[in-house]
């Protein structure tokens, strides 16, 4: 693996532990692209009103509704 992770030995040490199998995985999610998500407070606005009044486009997510 040619992952190159500048975070602390303990941090990384207690992820291994933690993630067991899917440590490569974890190391390797640093290489690729993020992605940024939002969540809308229905506390705040309706849904409809929240679509209105944003300035960027958004695609909605499958497991929140919020999302």
């Amino acid at each position: 693996m040619n992952t190159k992770v500048d975070l602390p030995e303990a941090f990384l040490d207690r992820m291994a532990g933690f993630l067991g199998t899917e440590y490569n995985d974890f190391l390797t999610s640093y290489d690729i692209e993020r992605y940024y998500g939002r969540r809308r407070n229905p506390l705040k606005d309706a849904g409809e009103e929240f679509i209105r009044r944003r300035p960027f486009s958004l695609d909605p997510v499958s497991w929140a509704r919020e999302g």
